[in-house]
């Protein structure tokens, strides 16, 4: 057994550590509302953030998706504007072999005239 001198140091040094435990618990305590608002601050940040993240992958994906409608109509108008490029090139072609058949036409005409 302990002597009482040992029991009554034992005594102080659990009121002691009893004390500690008891301002950290205070501080911590006081700590909390502060670490409240600064958690409740820190998750409007984040919802915020993850708000603007999703609109802008929102706008990225129509984005996306009007550059592909895009690129379809540019393809189309493309194929057209070939289409149209081959049919003048025939019409000149055509119209060339035209002229061509009606200088000889007249130069026959002129031949036979004469």
């Amino acid at each position: 057994m302990y002597s009482p001198k040992k029991q009554q140091i034992e005594i102080c040094l659990l009121k002691y550590g009893l004390e500690e435990i008891e301002n950290n618990l205070i501080q911590q305590r006081s700590a909390i509302p502060a670490l409240d608002d600064e958690n409740e601050k820190k998750y409007r940040e984040t919802l915020t953030a993850l708000r603007t993240a999703r609109s802008l992958n929102e706008e990225m994906e129509r984005l996306k998706q009007e550059n592909v409608r895009l690129t379809a109509r540019r393809m189309q108008v493309k194929r057209q504007a070939d289409d149209v490029t081959e049919a003048l090139q025939q019409a000149r072609d055509r119209r060339n072999s035209l002229e061509q058949e009606t200088r000889k036409e007249e130069h026959d005409t002129e031949l036979h005239v004469y």
